[in-house]
């Protein structure tokens, strides 16, 4: 990724931290509204989940700078998700999760700053589909 759009990304981030605990819950709720399928999937993991989403994203977004550590903490992700029967198929909805929760908590956030996000999260949504694709390699 291009610096000015990490820096992108980052500004709009560090404006979200103060809001974390309601971003975590805001991004969950728009989820599971989005694509009810994954409740069943996140059901016995959704504690859990909600704790690590905060961690996981500033790593991610920590990482864009740094391609090969992003490429495995995102198939990491991708294997992590899919051995709690979340696949590629939901990458579109967690993208879309995150986008809104970013647009509803910071109101002023730029078209740019935005296409940024698109792009930071389609590259890990690629990664993730490899590390994805490992795991089911792996069961066969």
């Amino acid at each position: 990724m291009q610096p000015e759009k990490i820096l992108l990304i980052n500004r709009s981030f560090v404006r979200l931290i103060p809001y974390s605990e309601v971003a975590v819950r805001v991004f969950w709720e728009r989820l599971l509204l989005i694509d009810p399928s994954l409740k069943g999937s996140l059901e016995s993991s959704l504690g859990r989940e909600r704790d690590q989403l905060a961690k996981a994203l500033a790593l991610m977004i920590e990482s864009l700078r740094d391609p090969r550590r992003l490429r495995r903490y995102s198939q990491f992700l991708g294997y992590r998700y899919g051995r709690n029967g979340i696949g590629p198929e939901s990458y579109v909805s967690i993208q879309d999760a995150m986008l809104w929760t970013l647009q509803h908590l910071v109101p002023d956030v730029s078209e740019a700053t935005m296409d940024a996000w698109r792009e930071g999260l389609a590259l890990c949504a690629t990664h993730m589909e490899e590390g994805h694709n490992e795991l089911v390699v792996g069961l066969r």
